[in-house]
């Protein structure tokens, strides 16, 4: 099983779970969301994590 990360870069809080997962080797796959164009409201977002807050991470 891989851990999934929905993430920014431009997100600092986004970086650090990216980093704290490479610096401990921990398998994830990451996949990008751009704040930017609000893709964090998108529906398919809100059906992973009803709160809409970032980072997600889903296992």
């Amino acid at each position: 099983m891989t851990l999934k990360v929905y993430a920014d870069r431009m997100s600092q809080p986004s970086r650090a779970v990216i980093l704290f997962c490479k610096l401990n080797k921990i398998n994830f796959e990451e996949i990008k969301i751009d704040l930017s164009k609000r893709q964090h409201l998108t529906p398919e977002f809100a059906g992973i994590y009803f709160r809409l807050n970032f980072v997600t991470l889903f296992f």
